[in-house]
């Protein structure tokens, strides 16, 4: 199990399924939505995917601060 608890096994379960929304995890794991993030982010780190968020939006429109190239080309310019 590498290392993961089996409340994280379950965390991750029911995450995979993808069957309930923040509000119903903490209903199924019986824990406040905050602990779920921090666990959520603690599991995520231990199976190698730290910044995992950062990474997907990087380089894209979710994040214009961040982004390697232009992923949305202004009106002016695309008239020019």
């Amino acid at each position: 199990n590498c290392g993961v608890t089996p409340e994280q096994q379950k965390l991750l379960g029911e995450a995979y399924k993808g069957r309930y929304s923040l509000a119903g995890l903490k209903n199924r794991l019986h824990k406040n939505e905050k602990q779920i993030w921090q666990d959520k982010y603690r599991l995520l780190v231990k199976l190698g995917m730290k910044n995992r968020l950062y990474e997907l939006l990087y380089g894209t429109r979710f994040c214009p601060d961040i982004q390697r190239t232009e992923f949305v080309v202004s009106a002016s310019e695309i008239r020019q």
